[in-house]
């Protein structure tokens, strides 16, 4: 494709729009993967940019994605490989080719997440992409389609297996092939089903539409929850000795869809065993029986509500295990509530006032803040008719679902969380950090924090040498075993470890790992345990003596809520579970603990609207809550902060100007970073703290602080009065950014970890 002449400024066809300009652009998409060909200026180079039109919204993208986009649409194909995009944008001429082919998922990418096509990096998923959502969901309709619509070849030599399929959703391959052999050949030319059956049923898998429950005779076989028609039997609960309280989300719509992919999720994502009995497994239309850690657990819908319930074959249910099985299914629920985007699909969290399963005539919903009054042992239940009038135990219901309840517990005011003051003075939680802008947040927020613990899960990453304590940076507890903190937080002597391991390896022994042109290993895990066992026995005690940096130097101090408190240590091993130095970001993993420290359950998605709490030890001070913070989320005005902080700045420092202007260069809106005003009461020490918002009644960590801009105050200008605190810019890190590190190289990981 020729370039344009500066006159060629328009052109339009039916339905595309092909911009071009030269001089310099603003601004350019940002997406939430942060792909390299974003760009803040462009200098004397012509630009194409191309509107597109989506069922969201209209999108200006880069000419080379335009191009490449409309290429894949006029080739016709409903499905295509990942290596023929690769040879179409090869044939594309080089000025309008994507800038590498490292780009081609990203650009997927973006055009999934705005509902052009489907496109998942991972296996199974990531070496297709599927351009026709129709002929996708042509495809599923073949396989639930009701018997009168099945073809003739599948009711002669399948009628058997499928009346199997159309009453419990169990589907063997055989059938899936039966299903979607072609009576005549389709006109539109579009390719059989049965051709891309792999790349078809994986993607069915990655949107939960159905879920792979193994062998079944020969050949894979699938569970899709929307065709079970069997009904649920109370009997499995009155077999077992005790029950929990139902743990219950109540939806406004959807709740059945939400449902079957909520089963699927649980089969997939957490590995749960479907409970076997006899020659079927417990999977019915409006529940499925799981095993988790010797528990039963229920999942269950009833009109418009999900139910959760534990039981066993006891006297008695482990809390700890409950407690953990109610926040793994609000983690799916969350998760899986996000797919409904434009619908304003919510749900709130409650308790049945009884504990029968799945009751059609238990209409009872009681909200969890409800349950949570103050120093109340019981309640009256408001749901049930005046006749069958009685009360609830608070206790009783709660001690399932909430860790560490006490029998004589109720929730505590805003009083008893006091935190230190610069001034000697106790602070309460709720308090401004000296902040020029509204602080205030809803009095249940410090409820659910001061439940939550945090201290407990957040803790001061220090550095010991010769009996003196340096505290580094915040880390906070991920999964079932590690910390996540700042990569910076702990750069310098892991770059010094790496690079002395680098030495004392041969030519053949650094091939055992991938390594950067500076003698770091590449993003993912860095295991020094891997390389021990081929050196000899001298070079063998080198490299444990310089793991002990991790193992013996370094460690992180929990509940340090006073100066002089002893607080909780824990250890790190000499493996490291994730580094990615590019991104900031470094996952430790914990030596073992008699009692591990609580972790926080992460969430991708963004809430801009809402404050979130930041819980850290700047300057390795005990632990702070700084509440209220505000993000940046609008362009305009983050061009105008980044504008007036230069100019405040350069007058005080007017000798550090170019370093100003390249502090705040970091500070640009994605959904890869969180951008936030800060305050003078941040400080070294408090990277690597966990971004939080309390969400549906728990907290959720949505984001780790990285930076504060620009640099030169948080180096030199805090001993001066900071008369402009409003200049200041505080970023971090989004967890979907990590998770999407995580899966791309360590994909079981992240599955662990989200």
């Amino acid at each position: 494709m020729p370039r344009r002449n500066n006159d060629e400024y328009n052109q339009a066809n039916d339905d595309t729009k092909w911009c071009y300009a030269t001089g310099s652009c603003k601004s350019i998409w940002n997406t939430s993967m942060g792909f390299a060909a974003v760009k803040s200026t462009w200098e004397d180079q012509r630009i194409g940019y191309r509107q597109v039109t989506t069922p969201r919204q209209d999108l200006y993208i880069y000419s080379s994605w335009a191009l490449l986009e409309h290429l894949l649409r006029d080739s016709g194909k409903p499905i295509i490989s990942y290596e023929e995009i690769q040879e179409m944008n090869r044939e594309v001429p080089e000025q309008y080719r994507l800038e590498s082919e490292e780009e081609i998922p990203n650009f997927l990418t973006f055009f999934h997440d705005h509902g052009i096509l489907l496109y998942f990096k991972g296996e199974g998923t990531g070496t297709h992409a599927i351009l026709s959502l129709q002929w996708f969901s042509d495809a599923f309709s073949r396989l639930i389609a009701d018997k009168k619509h099945i073809n003739r070849d599948c009711k002669r030599q399948h009628i058997t297996e499928w009346e199997n399929f159309n009453q419990t959703g169990e589907l063997n391959h055989k059938l899936v092939e039966a299903l979607w052999k072609d009576e005549k050949v389709d006109s539109t030319n579009a390719p059989s089903y049965i051709e891309y059956k792999t790349e078809l049923m994986s993607y069915m898998e990655r949107l939960r539409m159905l879920v792979s429950i193994g062998e079944i005779g020969k050949g894979q076989s699938w569970y899709v929850p929307c065709m079970n028609k069997k009904p649920f039997t109370k009997d499995i609960i009155k077999a077992n000795k005790a029950c929990s309280s139902i743990l219950c989300f109540r939806y406004t719509s959807f709740a059945i869809f939400v449902f079957y992919r909520l089963v699927a999720y649980c089969v997939s994502s957490l590995k749960w065993k479907v409970v076997p009995d006899k020659t079927y497994r417990c999977l019915f239309q409006t529940a499925a029986v799981f095993k988790y850690k010797n528990h039963t657990v229920f999942l269950g819908i009833c009109d418009k509500d999900i139910q959760l319930q534990v039981v066993v074959n006891a006297l008695d249910i482990r809390t700890e295990v409950s407690c953990e099985i109610g926040r793994l299914i609000d983690m799916g629920l969350n998760e899986l509530t996000q797919t409904f985007e434009n619908t304003n699909l919510t749900f709130q969290r409650g308790y049945k006032c009884q504990k029968i399963f799945c009751d059609e005539n238990d209409m009872s919903f009681t909200l969890v803040e409800d349950l949570c009054q103050l120093g109340l042992e019981n309640i009256e239940c408001s749901c049930c008719p005046i006749g069958k009038n009685h009360q609830i135990n608070v206790q009783e219901t709660r001690r399932f679902w909430e860790q560490n309840l006490k029998e004589t517990e109720s929730f505590p005011t805003v009083s008893q969380f006091p935190l230190e003051r610069t001034d000697g003075r106790e602070r309460q939680r709720g308090e401004p950090f000296r902040k020029d802008r509204d602080d205030s947040y809803p009095l249940v927020h410090t409820q659910i924090i001061g439940k939550y613990e945090i201290e407990k899960r957040v803790g001061r990453i220090q550095f010991t040498k010769g009996g003196d304590v340096y505290d580094v940076g915040t880390g906070f507890r991920v999964g079932s075993k590690y910390v996540m903190t700042a990569y910076h937080v702990m750069e310098k002597k892991l770059e010094k470890l790496w690079s002395e391991v680098h030495k004392l390896l041969t030519e053949e022994e650094r091939k055992m790992i991938e390594w950067t042109k500076d003698k770091l290993p590449v993003t993912g895990s860095w295991n020094i345990s891997n390389l021990i066992p081929s050196l000899d026995h001298k070079r063998k005690g080198r490299v444990m003596g310089l793991a002990s940096i991790l193992t013996e130097q370094h460690e992180i101090k929990f509940e340090f809520l006073k100066e002089g408190a002893v607080g909780r240590i824990a250890k790190f091993k000499s493996d490291i579970a994730f580094a990615s130095p590019e991104n900031d970001v470094l996952i430790l993993e914990l030596a073992e603990l008699e009692s591990e420290p609580r972790f926080f359950n992460l969430v991708e998605y963004n809430i801009s609207e809402e404050k979130i709490h930041v819980f850290g030890h700047p300057d390795g001070i005990p632990l702070q809550h700084d509440p209220g913070y505000t993000i940046i989320d609008n362009e305009t005005k983050l061009t105008e902060l980044k504008k007036e902080g230069i100019a405040f700045f350069k007058k005080e420092w007017p000798e550090k100007e170019l370093d100003i202007i390249d502090d705040y260069a970091p500070c640009v809106i994605s959904e890869d970073k969180i951008l936030f005003h800060s305050s003078s009461s941040t400080a070294h020490g408090a990277s690597g703290a966990p971004l939080t918002i309390v969400d549906k009644g728990t907290i959720k960590v949505y984001g780790m602080l990285l930076h504060g801009h620009p640099k030169i105050f948080y180096n030199y200008f805090k001993k001066k009065d900071m008369k402009r605190p409003d200049l200041l810019v505080e970023s971090g890190i989004s967890m979907r950014k990590i998770r999407s590190l995580l899966e791309s190289c360590l994909p079981e990981f992240e599955q662990e970890l989200f």
